[in-house]
């Protein structure tokens, strides 16, 4: 079973990825065989900026996009999280309501984890500083 979920994994991230220099057919999030609409409203309430104590904050981003696979379990998503005319493209996995996401530039870079139950961490990573800040709320 092992190996069939690794193999699983390794198709979904080929889907996402662009194809290198390869002859022959190329898959993408258009081509699953399932395939479902990303909309997530988030309503972050603590803010944890390194170094300071966290406090509250009403930081409320979008996430838009879409994902795909090869069942309703294990797909790969792509999203833009956007909030106050910014936004940063995401790509990931998803298993039913639990989403794990990451992007952005080699000097920012962005991470989102989604809980089934709804609760998410958002935690940006800047080389300037360096500097860390996660947000916690969830997304609905």
């Amino acid at each position: 079973m092992r190996i069939r979920g690794t193999m699983k994994l390794l198709v979904l991230c080929a889907m996402a990825a662009p194809a290198l220099a390869q002859e022959g057919p190329q898959m993408s999030l258009q081509d699953a065989p399932v395939q479902r609409q990303v909309a997530l409203a988030c309503d972050f309430a603590t803010e944890c900026r390194e170094a300071e104590p966290c406090g509250e904050t009403d930081f409320a981003p979008v996430l838009n996009g879409s994902s795909g696979g090869l069942d309703e379990t294990s797909m790969v998503v792509r999203a833009q999280l956007s909030s106050g005319g910014r936004g940063v493209e995401l790509i990931g996995v998803s298993d039913g309501s639990t989403m794990s996401l990451w992007g952005g530039e080699i000097e920012e870079r962005h991470f989102f984890t989604r809980a089934a139950t709804g609760e998410t961490r958002y935690t940006v990573h800047r080389a300037e500083g360096p500097e860390v800040i996660s947000y916690l709320g969830v997304c609905k």
